[in-house]
């Protein structure tokens, strides 16, 4: 079984992000998923079984980590 690609977080200059991304394979195009509950950057990201597991990471710019994993449903 495959799953799309998928991008999750990241950060701006003042924030880090709750957006995750899809990547629709047949129309080409990366479509919005689910945003997670709190902010990630820095983190790991994996699509298994039809959900985005989001681990780790940082909840805002710089040195800021969490331990937080979440798991999300893929549109």
């Amino acid at each position: 079984m495959s799953y799309p690609p998928v991008a999750s977080g990241g950060e701006t200059d003042i924030e880090a992000l709750v957006t995750v991304e899809v990547l629709d394979l047949r129309a080409r195009r990366w479509m919005r998923g689910p945003s997670t509950r709190v902010p990630h950057h820095g983190h790991g990201s994996v699509a298994l079984d039809g959900r985005v597991y989001v681990i780790g990471g940082g909840v805002m710019p710089v040195l800021a980590a969490t331990s937080l994993v979440e798991s999300l449903a893929i549109p």
